[in-house]
C-alpha cells in the first residue's frame, strides 16, 4: 500500500466534504498547513458551512482517511 502525498490528501479531504456539503469551505490548519507535519501527524480541518447539523447528523471524517491509501 503506496501513501498519497499531502497535496492528494488535501485535495481527497476536499472533494469528499464537498459531495457531501456543496457549499462548504474546508480550510487546513496545524502542523500540515504549516509544513512541520510529522509521519504520525494528523490532518486538522475547519468546515464551514450555512447547514445546521444535528449531532446524530455529523459526517464521520475518520472515515475519509480510509481514501488516503492507495490499494
Amino acid at each position: 500500500m503506496q501513501m498519497k502525498t499531502n497535496d492528494e490528501i488535501i485535495e481527497i479531504i476536499k472533494r469528499t466534504v464537498l459531495d457531501y456539503l456543496p457549499d462548504a469551505e474546508v480550510l487546513l490548519f496545524g502542523s500540515h498547513a504549516r509544513k512541520n507535519a510529522s509521519l504520525d501527524s494528523d490532518y486538522d480541518i475547519l468546515l464551514i458551512t450555512d447547514f445546521n447539523f444535528l449531532p446524530k447528523e455529523k459526517l464521520p471524517i475518520r472515515t475519509i482517511s480510509e481514501n488516503c491509501y492507495s490499494h
